[in-house]
Order: C-alpha cells, then sequence, then structure tokens
C-alpha cells in the first residue's frame, strides 16, 4: 500500500510505500542498508513475526504529473480497473529508497482458532 503526500506550496512529492517483505524489497535500491535490513527480517521472521518493510521516493513533480494522469485514467476505466490500477502501482513503486523493517504479532482474529477447530473435525 502507498501514499503521495505534498506539502502544501511545494512541488515535489514524496511516496510512501509500507507492504511485504516478499514484494517490497525487489522495488527498492540494493546497498549495504538493504543487505542489514534483510537480516532483520530473517530474524523477525524466525521469530514468527509478520514483517513489513517500508520504503519511498521523491517525486519530482513532472513525475507526479505523468503518474497522476495515468492514475486517474485507470481509475475511470469501467472494463479493466484492477488491472490498469495494479500497472500504475507498478509504475511508481520502483527505484524506492529502503527505510527499514519491522516484525509485528499477527494474531489470530476472535473466533478464527474455533472455527479451524471446526473445520478440522469435519
Amino acid at each position: 500500500m502507498s501514499v503521495v503526500a505534498r506539502r502544501k506550496g511545494q512541488k515535489d512529492a514524496f511516496l510512501f510505500c509500507k507492504g511485504a517483505d516478499s514484494s517490497t524489497l525487489s522495488r527498492c535500491r540494493t546497498g549495504k542498508s538493504s543487505k542489514d535490513c534483510e537480516k532483520h527480517i530473517d530474524l523477525f521472521a524466525s521469530n514468527g513475526l509478520r514483517t513489513l518493510v517500508m520504503a519511498g521516493k521523491k517525486l519530482a513533480e513532472p513525475e507526479l504529473n505523468n503518474w497522476l494522469t495515468q492514475f486517474h485514467a485507470a481509475s475511470n476505466n469501467i472494463s479493466n480497473r484492477g488491472k490498469l490500477l495494479g500497472e500504475c502501482a507498478d509504475a511508481i513503486e520502483k527505484d524506492m529508497d529502503l527505510f527499514g523493517a519491522v516484525g509485528i504479532e499477527d494474531a489470530l482474529q476472535d473466533g478464527v482458532v474455533d472455527a479451524l477447530k471446526s473445520i478440522r473435525e469435519m
């Protein structure tokens, strides 16, 4: 999931992205910090935590305007909206700077354990 933000009165904007390491890391520039971050991700995962990666980049006004034109066209497309919005995300969520990663407990919602037990007993 990504968000584009711009400070009032400024032309440049910023893209902030968070997502699973499996899909987000490949969209980031690589370097020493990405290798260090991957070690932390492996540690989080080995402790049973769900991992999320945060990344982003600065968007110059022309790049942002071009992307917004594509995004609005995709948003208004009736027959291919999902596919086109995915392509818009792919177009902007690349060459990002890696900000870091977190490991979070992802407890099951209330009732899920009982539902799984019921299904197993069938």
